[in-house]
């Protein structure tokens, strides 16, 4: 009994200690964020960014536009991939971003069902984009490997890789589609690249694919 009094009159005298000087008993060995300097580093690294933004020089850059239908014949496909790869070769290290988009006035609610009906079916078990909404700009990444990764959105790369998978879903659709890549120099820091690739992926809302790193 004397013992539960005691135990009693312990927890008593904690409720007539400041809660403050409590929390501080129970936590006082955790070291606590000073958020003010979290938010003036980050502000620091922002700026910093912006003003490296003003010394990136537009890049010179590929262009060009391809059938859907192309896309389902091997033949066609590595035609494709062929004229890619000669431009590439000269930006050995490089980093790419590209965009993918709709031609010749291609039907985007045709694309996107064509896309969504592939997607929920799960055609070949391959691993689709991420489906948003209904856009004239398919798909806009970046890439160390900007052939491999053209081949992918082809639908002629690993199963496990997500992409857009065109080959599958693109038989018998009508259209074309553009594709555009900037090549940067390998020095280019790598928040650089994420922040020119999530102006882009704001500003066009791209129909497939997710903002930002995964």
């Amino acid at each position: 009994m004397t013992s539960l009094l005691k135990e009693r009159a312990s927890v008593d005298a904690i409720h007539d200690v400041p809660y403050t000087f409590v929390y501080s008993l129970l936590f006082e060995k955790r070291e606590m964020i000073n958020l003010h300097t979290v938010f003036s580093e980050t502000a620091a690294k922002l700026y910093s960014i912006a003003d490296s933004l003003k010394e990136v020089s537009i890049p010179i850059f590929f262009y060009q536009t391809f059938l859907f239908s192309s896309t389902t014949l091997y033949s066609m496909a590595a035609e494709m991939i062929d004229i890619l790869s000669k431009w590439a070769a000269g930006f050995t290290g490089n980093y790419f971003l590209y965009l993918f988009e709709l031609a010749n006035n291609t039907s985007k609610d045709k694309v996107y069902q064509a896309f969504q009906n592939a997607k929920t079916a799960k055609l070949e078990q391959r691993a689709y984009a991420r489906l948003n909404n209904p856009s004239a700009f398919l798909y806009i990444g970046t890439s160390t490997n900007i052939v491999q990764r053209f081949k992918e959105h082809l639908g002629y790369g690993p199963r496990v890789t997500y992409a857009m998978n065109m080959r599958i879903w693109a038989k018998g659709l009508d259209g074309a589609f553009g594709f555009q890549c900037f090549p940067f120099s390998p020095t280019t820091p790598h928040d650089i690249l994420q922040v020119i690739e999530d102006g882009c992926w704001e500003q066009l809302r791209p129909m497939m694919g997710r903002q930002g790193k995964r």
